[in-house]
């Protein structure tokens, strides 16, 4: 029997990966299908998923293999708890898998500890895993690493009645469908002080008078919050807000129909969206969901419909130059906290609704349904040279939010 080794995943392991990925999907589903039935493309899905997680800071991929083939692997995040509780940050094993061949030769129990290494490396003191109850393998193997529960998970259908509440956490397939309603009030709490700073500067750095007429395009509008800004700093302006997600352009409708014949939404596919001829393009949060292959071609076909001389703004999460250590970054968290502890003071949010939130986007994220990616400036400046912009820079930066400002020639055809 050949030596088991585990070890830090790479991007030659995302097949297998997803390969034994989807026989534990596939037997959770058989044990609650009213939890875990699979989605359409759910292979792409998880994929897409675990290639974020060989990127993220806060996420470690680890495999265990012998000399023929994986036999297991293992997904863990360093994850920040409720700004109430001490400490502020746990370390949380998401996902585990043995093939069956390879069981009860200590494989689980060697990337386990492998993962609570990690977690004692970045100063962690709790770490939590989540196992399916009704799974008879699960319970006992926690067990035997030193877990105990301490917290159920209840089930239960939720019928479409009327009284039932305003929020929709998890309604569609994506995250946004489940966080529209609630967006417009909560997004600026949970986003940290610097949200709505930013979005200020995208306002304040486009190149028009307000009382100059030009026509923009908002990509990626969610709720035209942005679109909405524009219309009403520049009066003479006429705007469209594109977005793919149903539920999010219902409400940029409702908030844009004042506007009249200057604004109008659209639906629409941003991969692969032909903008209209306009004089400005503006997007915030929009591009560190889209994978790097796919920014090149999004770039170019911005770049074709502005007009001479004509900009792109882009308000995005992104880094910039060496990567920060975690002490630094979790700077952020600490104001993020703060920021909402502040909030909820006031009134404008309850903490319910915080954690909430908080703990949707966890899920989402582990289960594929909220992709990030961690571009670099300096890569999206490349890619937006390579596009057509002959002019491009980093503008406005704040932590992890960043504006870049390109500008295509003023003297060629449009």
């Amino acid at each position: 029997m050949s030596e088991i080794v585990v070890r830090q995943a790479t991007e030659a392991d995302l097949e297998v990966m997803v390969q034994l990925w989807r026989g534990v999907a596939e037997l959770h589903q058989s044990i609650e299908p009213r939890v875990w039935t699979l989605a359409a493309r759910a292979d792409d899905k998880s994929r897409q998923h675990f290639a974020a997680c060989l990127v993220d800071q806060d996420c470690l991929l680890l495999v265990a293999e012998d000399a023929e083939k994986i036999l297991g692997f293992l997904v863990a995040w360093t994850k920040p708890r409720p700004p109430v509780l001490e400490p502020p940050m746990q370390g949380t094993i998401s996902d585990i898998c043995v093939i069956h061949s390879a069981r009860r030769r200590g494989i689980g129990t060697r990337l386990v500890s492998a993962a609570l290494e990690w977690f004692r490396s970045e100063g962690l003191t709790l770490a939590v895993a989540s196992y399916a109850t009704a799974n008879d393998l699960s319970g006992p193997f926690w067990k035997a690493q030193g877990f105990a529960p301490y917290l159920v998970s209840a089930l239960r259908p939720v019928a479409a009645a009327a009284g039932a509440g305003s929020e929709r956490f998890g309604g569609d397939d994506g995250y946004f469908a489940g966080i529209a309603e609630t967006y417009d009030r909560l997004q600026p709490i949970v986003a940290g002080p610097w949200y709505e700073r930013g979005l200020a500067m995208v306002l304040d750095l486009v190149p028009r008078e307000p009382k100059e007429g030009f026509g923009f395009v908002e990509l990626g509008c969610g709720t035209a919050t942005l679109t909405k800004m524009l219309l009403n700093g520049f009066p003479c302006a006429h705007g469209l807000a594109v977005d793919g997600e149903s539920a999010m352009l219902e409400i940029a409708r409702q908030k844009l129909v004042a506007y009249g014949r200057r604004a109008a939404v659209e639906q629409a596919n941003i991969l692969s969206y032909r903008l209209p001829e306009c004089d400005v393009v503006v997007s915030s949060f929009v591009f560190h969901h889209l994978p790097p292959e796919k920014l090149p071609e999004t770039f170019r076909r911005i770049a074709s419909a502005l007009r001479p001389g004509g900009c792109l703004i882009l308000l995005d999460q992104m880094t910039v130059g060496p990567a920060w250590g975690k002490r630094i970054g979790r700077q952020g968290w600490r104001l993020v906290w703060r920021h909402t502890a502040e909030a909820v003071a006031v009134g404008l949010a309850t903490q319910e609704e915080v954690d909430a939130r908080f703990a949707l986007k966890r899920r989402m994220k582990e289960e594929g349904k909220d992709v990030e990616y961690r571009h670099s400036a300096e890569q999206i400046i490349q890619v937006m040279q390579a596009a057509g912009f002959d002019e491009v820079g980093l503008v406005w930066r704040m932590l992890g939010y960043t504006v870049l400002m390109g500008f295509v020639p003023e003297g060629r055809q449009a």
